[in-house]
């Protein structure tokens, strides 16, 4: 009986642990996993699916303010230059990254904004062509990176490298 019980606590110490030969395999299936996960991920699509999503969000917000600036002004906002830097005092023009305000100080939007796309940005356009006061209608467009966010046409955004365009109108 003593043998046995010998044989059991010798047999013991060699049991903790896994070889390294397991080890190597549970690794290398890992590794195949997080592979095989990446691929059907695809991150870079799911980062442009994201953006996109921000640019449809800003355009809509963006025309919000410009339909309550033609609710109290009678008129869109003209299509002015977009300037480095924000113009010091209002001048009823929508200019990107900047406050929307009229002449009379009303802010109709805080911060303006961007593309997420450094490189890339928003256009506004009021129709008639060089309006500056009766305008009566605006296009207003974005790049986008998936084909299937695109719809519409209008101005023309600034970037390159892009799978088209969306754009947004007045109601009228």
């Amino acid at each position: 009986m003593k043998k046995n019980s010998q044989y059991q606590t010798l047999n013991n110490q060699y049991s903790r642990g896994f070889t390294l030969i397991e080890l190597v395999v549970v690794i290398g299936i890992i590794g195949i996993l997080a592979a095989v996960s990446l691929a059907v991920i695809k991150p870079g699509l799911m980062q442009g699916k994201a953006r996109d999503a921000r640019r449809k969000t800003d355009i809509k917000s963006i025309q919000g303010a410009v339909e309550l600036y033609y609710s109290q002004h009678n008129q869109y906002p003209p299509a002015g230059d977009q300037p480095a830097t924000c113009p010091g005092t209002p001048d009823d023009n929508l200019h990107f990254g900047c406050d929307f305000i009229d002449v009379g100080s009303r802010t109709y939007l805080k911060n303006t904004p961007k593309d997420p796309k450094s490189t890339w940005g928003y256009c506004y356009s009021a129709t008639p062509a060089g309006c500056t006061t009766a305008c009566t209608g605006y296009a207003m467009c974005a790049l986008v990176e998936n084909v299937g966010n695109a719809s519409g046409s209008g101005c023309t955004p600034t970037g390159s490298g892009s799978a088209g365009i969306f754009c947004v109108t007045n109601p009228f």
